[in-house]
């Protein structure tokens, strides 16, 4: 089996991401400020039980606290409804990036809560970073924050 160098399929993804189900190129927005505004992004602290959740799967936890996922609440500014959002995250020493899937109609308020991070050391609640790195519209557009 051939193997691609790394260039090749980074740069296939972004062509294939690029493009609308048609072939054609998917219409790219760049703006400022990002048409998806986070309002919060809190880190939650897991509770201590007795019969803890992580036991079978999650990491050997003495007295020290763990996270147990992130809530990020947002709202769409934009005048089409969204269906994807990406937003990075810089927790501790991790950064990831989460992508919220679902119908996401202008001006309402969207609340989400999410598994990331859940069993990781607790660092305090606020996430070093928190921001909208992309969205994708229900009309094929898309936008992407400029690279910092």
């Amino acid at each position: 089996m051939k193997h691609l160098p790394t260039r090749a399929v980074a740069l296939g993804v972004f062509c294939a991401s690029a493009l609308g189900a048609s072939g054609t190129p998917a219409q790219a927005q760049t703006l400022a400020p990002p048409p998806i505004q986070i309002q919060s992004c809190t880190v939650m602290r897991a509770q201590r039980s007795i019969d803890n959740f992580y036991a079978t799967f999650g990491p050997v936890v003495s007295d020290a606290p763990y996270a147990d996922g992130i809530r990020i609440d947002y709202i769409n500014h934009g005048a089409v409804a969204a269906d994807r959002i990406a937003v990075q995250v810089t927790y501790g020493s991790d950064t990831k990036t989460i992508v919220d899937i679902g119908k996401f109609t202008p001006n309402v308020p969207i609340e989400r809560s999410l598994g990331d991070f859940s069993g990781e050391r607790w660092v305090g609640s606020t996430p070093t970073t928190c921001e909208v790195r992309a969205v994708r519209f229900v009309d094929g557009s898309v936008w992407h924050a400029l690279s910092p």
